[in-house]
């Protein structure tokens, strides 16, 4: 399971929207429809009811949502805490909110 796809799923949940949560991602509505999907399958689960006017959780999607909230948070919690050097750049991960007041020297 990618924490990625966890990201996405999370996004969804909250938009209530496939075609908006894959625009703010830079993908495809069908590439991010694959990757709902093979989450779904993975866990067994129907994550998502799909209507005509977007998405909402299912039943199993409201159970599964704090267990993927805290996936993401430990891992970008620990991410924050233990940056990554990658050919001598520094890679930093933070909350969106702080990454606006990040600026980007070279």
């Amino acid at each position: 399971m990618k924490i990625e796809n966890l990201k996405l799923f999370l996004d969804v949940a909250e938009s209530g929207s496939i075609n908006k949560t894959a625009e703010q991602n830079f993908l495809t509505h069908q590439s991010l429809g694959v990757i709902l999907k093979s989450l779904e399958k993975e866990l067994n689960r129907t994550l998502f009811v799909r209507t005509n006017k977007g998405v909402a959780l299912s039943a199993e999607g409201n159970e599964f949502l704090p267990y993927a909230q805290q996936a993401v948070n430990a891992i970008d919690s620990y991410m924050a805490l233990h940056p990554i050097i990658i050919n001598d750049i520094l890679h930093l991960y933070t909350t969106p909110v702080l990454a606006n007041y990040i600026r980007v020297l070279q």
